[in-house]
């Protein structure tokens, strides 16, 4: 039964975010004082400060095995529901094709694919890796589950979320087998272990076929470089806007040249300790700077009582890199690729190499400790929903390299509260 600590222990990882949350509070009293915003504060713990504290509020309480499986078992037909949302949206669109319609009970397709995916990730990777479990052993009904989800994934199109968090579990899957070699008291059999390092053996020569298929091209002129096979789906072509913007690649890539290097010889100050939270690129900033940034009719503004706001770095690097001339070109191509919006790119400019530092030390330290947490559990459900969580830190990077996913509380806020709460259930006291 879940039950209130009377003494607060953290672990690691909230230790880590709590140093995090401590750094930007003082970082946003500092620039406040300096550079006063009424809104900056409010709209920046809305979006990201909330979640965050979140995660350590419910570190608060103990809970039992039994109080984790009840809590997972409501998250897993939350996802399953959508199946039921996406049936509807197929009789009232009359359409089939992969796209934008199919949002279940999200505001976009992009987060429905995402939890379908986990959902899809839970019946496939947990199996595969687990002595106790075996994908040959799936009932029929699982079995049709399994399609359906597969299914789902398809028509919200989710592409770039998709292929990260799949990469992702093929990395996972990679770093366990290898760490099973060296660990005697192993959750995956031997016959698992070696079917895996085969096919990471046959795979390797695949990607050893492209490589070589990518050297001849290039050895034969028909390529300059490999961004030329990308560039009409990222937007690398776009014209040159204005004198700032670099010609020949797209406004994602200037923007990350201008933050992490060129930021470096203006200012190496606010480089390294952060321009603030909420103060640039970052969703809160991207809201308040509708004086600097292009927004069309359809896209959400902010009520006219609440004035823009603009950084001094918002006006220097990002007062070229969004204009009406810039997201019209961009209407048709990868927004995740092309726009100049990415968690990477947030954080660094935001709270500097520290603040980056501290975030990433938290992401690795939460798949640490899911891993102890795994290896302390016989419960399947438990087990499997570990590590698809912990697929899901290992994916987090990569997502924010291309997104400001870390921002987007429909996806953080269940990835956060689960992972905390799986961290303080006490798995040796055996479920009913």
């Amino acid at each position: 039964m879940m039950r209130s600590t009377k003494k607060l222990s953290f672990q690691i990882p909230h230790l880590i975010l709590l140093l995090y949350l401590t750094y930007c509070l003082v970082l946003m009293l500092f620039y406040t004082i300096i550079d006063f915003s009424f809104f900056t504060p409010i709209l920046w713990y809305l979006i990201t400060g909330g979640q965050l504290i979140l995660f350590l509020h419910y570190y608060r309480y103990q809970y039992d095995s039994q109080d984790l499986i009840e809590i997972l078992s409501f998250f897993k037909k939350l996802i399953l529901l959508q199946v039921i949302f996406l049936a509807a949206q197929l009789v009232i669109h009359r359409s089939f094709y992969p796209g934008d319609l199919w949002s279940g009970s999200f505001h976009d397709a992009d987060k429905a694919g995402f939890f379908l995916l986990l959902l899809l990730i839970y019946y496939i990777i947990p199996p595969f890796l687990l002595k106790n479990q075996s994908l040959l052993k799936l009932k029929s009904r699982k079995g049709v589950v399994v399609l359906a989800m597969a299914l789902a994934v398809l028509l919200c199109d989710a592409k770039i979320l998709s292929a990260i968090t799949i990469v992702s579990s093929v990395l996972y899957v990679i770093l366990t087998v290898f760490s099973q070699l060296f660990n005697r008291h192993t959750q995956t059999s031997t016959n698992k272990t070696t079917l895996t390092t085969l096919l990471i053996f046959m795979s390797s020569f695949f990607v050893l076929s492209i490589l070589n298929l990518y050297l001849n091209r290039i050895s034969a002129g028909q390529i300059n470089n490999i961004f030329e096979i990308t560039s009409t789906y990222t937007g690398s072509t776009l014209k040159e806007a204005s004198k700032k913007v670099l010609a020949g690649t797209n406004t994602k890539a200037v923007l990350y040249h201008r933050t992490y290097s060129q930021w470096a010889r203006d200012n190496p100050f606010t480089w390294f300790f952060g321009a603030g939270p909420g103060r640039f690129d970052s969703r809160t900033s991207n809201i308040l700077a509708y004086d600097i940034l292009y927004k069309d009719e359809n896209q959400f503004r902010l009520p006219s009582v609440i004035p823009p706001y603009s950084s001094y770095w918002v006006k220097k690097y990002m007062n070229d890199v969004w204009t009406k001339e810039i997201s019209e070109a961009a209407r048709w191509r990868s927004a995740n690729l092309s726009f100049p919006f990415a968690g990477l790119i947030a954080i660094k400019a935001e709270t500097g190499l520290v603040g980056l530092v501290l975030f990433h030390l938290f992401i690795f330290s939460c798949i640490y400790f899911l891993k102890k947490k795994l290896d302390a559990s016989n419960t399947p459900i438990i087990q499997n929903w570990t590590i698809i969580i912990s697929i899901f830190w290992l994916s987090l990077p990569l997502q924010m390299l291309i997104d400001n996913i870390q921002e987007k509380p429909q996806i953080m806020l269940p990835m956060l509260l689960l992972t905390t709460i799986i961290l303080k259930t006490n798995m040796s006291a055996q479920p009913k």
